[in-house]
């Protein structure tokens, strides 16, 4: 969402963005009018909500620049998925997708463990990206997040994207509106906007690294 500020402060400078926690009923805060957009990764389709992929991700493991891991990894050595796995104190979670799961649900299901099966490293669930960079200041470690989000942080702050985990996989998160809304002028200038800033920004995934 970030790469998209400076072009809509440009074009559009009355409109300001409020962004909202996403819970697990977006699609009824869509039809009612309560939500514009909505961003998350998931193949299921609901009645009466469009959907339009945003762009490939990936989660990765970042490290703060002043970590062992990073260290050696910009002296030209190897990092392996089970040291990043075992040093990664903190994790991002998502929102439920049923009732059945916890709410680091998609985390659980994709990401691996560390040595042993334990994720006793793990210190600090957020389902907020934007308390990350706190986090990784405060303790000088090491983080699993999103590829894209990784990239941003990675541009302004002391991280390092050490690499995926091996056994991660690109999943695609979906621009989500109501059908009713599809007629909106203004919002679909703005989601056009979002899709294409989003895609010109983001990296080739094929070069971020798959940790042995």
């Amino acid at each position: 969402m970030l790469p998209v500020l400076s072009d809509l402060a440009a074009a559009a400078p009355g409109v300001a963005l409020n962004f909202h926690p996403l819970g697990r009923d977006f699609a009824s805060d869509l039809r009612a009018g309560r939500l514009d957009l909505a961003i998350y990764a998931t193949e299921n389709d609901y009645p009466g909500i469009l959907k339009r992929p945003l762009v490939e991700d990936m989660f990765v493991f970042v490290a703060h620049d002043e970590h062992p891991l990073a260290r050696r990894l910009r002296e030209g050595g190897v990092v392996t998925s089970d040291e990043a796995s075992a040093a990664a104190s903190i994790r991002t979670t998502v929102p439920m997708r049923s009732p059945d799961e916890t709410p680091h649900a998609y985390c659980i299901n994709h990401l691996p463990d560390s040595p042993g099966g334990r994720r006793s490293a793990t210190k600090l669930w957020t389902p907020f990206f934007s308390t990350i960079p706190i986090a990784l200041a405060e303790t000088r470690g090491v983080a699993l997040m999103p590829c894209r989000v990784a990239e941003r942080l990675a541009k302004h702050l002391p991280v390092t994207i050490l690499g995926a985990p091996a056994q991660a996989r690109p999943f695609v998160p979906y621009v989500f509106r109501a059908e009713h809304g599809h007629g909106d002028e203004s919002l679909s200038w703005f989601e056009n906007l979002l899709v294409q800033k989003v895609r010109q920004t983001a990296a080739d995934l094929r070069t971020v690294p798959l940790l042995p």
